[in-house]
């Protein structure tokens, strides 16, 4: 799962012959889970990271910059990705990636 969300790569990887190929190589009798289960987990991960973003903010960030980024994939495909950023109470840079699309 953390390699679809940190890559943001297709679900679907998961049911692709050679992702399957490439696990099977690296741990022998893994099963994988089906697609559906990634999605239902990669849903509950970002409903918990929502949520401590937003205890966060309200408990350490007064004021919040928000930044974009664009730029395009080797697969010539256009992305955005919006920040945010804040200095904690012990004047520590936070950044949270808040969307990607």
């Amino acid at each position: 799962m953390q390699m679809i969300v940190t890559d943001v790569r297709p679900i679907r990887i998961v049911e692709c012959e050679g992702f399957k190929s490439l696990l099977n190589y690296l741990e022998p009798g893994y099963i994988l889970p089906s697609r559906k289960q990634f999605t239902a987990d990669i849903n509950r991960k970002h409903a918990m990271g929502k949520e401590r973003l937003k205890f966060l903010l309200e408990k350490e960030a007064p004021c919040v910059v928000l930044t974009t980024d664009i730029w395009t994939s080797l697969a010539t495909e256009a992305y955005m990705t919006v920040t945010a950023h804040y200095i904690n109470q012990k004047w520590i840079l936070q950044e949270f990636v808040l969307e990607t699309f």
